[in-house]
């Protein structure tokens, strides 16, 4: 994966969209991660 790559999830009951701000290659902690991504989109599936 690359920085501005987009990633989508689709679960059962709701598609999330986000892109990649950065990429590290070792174990982050929460706060440290939520730095990495950015969410285009959260919906739940109709």
């Amino acid at each position: 994966m690359e920085v501005g790559d987009i990633i989508r999830v689709e679960y059962a009951k709701r598609t999330l969209e986000i892109e990649l701000l950065d990429v590290i290659g070792k174990n982050v902690s929460r706060a440290a991660a939520r730095q990495l991504y950015r969410v285009i989109r959260d919906e739940p599936v109709a």
